[in-house]
């Protein structure tokens, strides 16, 4: 599986969790939900700088290579950071030099990426910690080295 090795922007760069829920309206009252798929995929929109000649070349090598196939990208979904995802380019948009300014060129892209699987026991930890309020605990936590200590130690 190939690695896609440019870095994408914070410019342009939009991250949409996959939905394993179906819906369906009611007349009155809520809509009634349910856990329909696993593992509905993400989609993420991205911007990625080529600074020059070498940097186009290798973006649409790597693009006709893999127009069809599964490779691999570090991007920052749900967790909040950069991990190695698996991704996927969409055949709904093809990428699009979107500025051009001398040798460097901005190109969009639209990916589908494999959801990686999270610890439900890890996300009701986080809840319970925001929810009880202990939260505000552990950004207390870093304080001990850099702030309390070197106040006790006069330095």
């Amino acid at each position: 599986m190939d690695r896609f090795m440019l870095c994408p922007l914070q410019e342009g760069y939009s991250f949409t969790a996959g939905n394993n829920v179906r819906e369906q309206k009611l007349e009155g009252g809520m809509p009634r939900q349910v856990v329909k798929f696993v593992g509905a995929v993400h989609t993420v929109s991205a911007t990625v700088l080529l600074e020059d000649q070498r940097a186009r070349q290798y973006f649409w090598s790597f693009w006709r290579l893999n127009q069809t196939k599964l490779w691999q990208w570090s991007l920052s979904l749900d967790n909040g950071i950069k991990e190695d995802c698996v991704c996927q380019f969409s055949a709904e948009s093809v990428p699009q030099e979107n500025f051009i300014e001398g040798p460097i060129r901005k190109i969009a892209i639209n990916i589908y990426v494999v959801p990686i699987k999270r610890d439900s026991g890890f996300d009701r930890t986080i809840v319970d910690l925001w929810q009880s309020g202990l939260i505000n605990n552990l950004l207390d936590l870093d304080k001990i080295p850099n702030v309390w200590l070197p106040d006790a130690v006069g330095v």
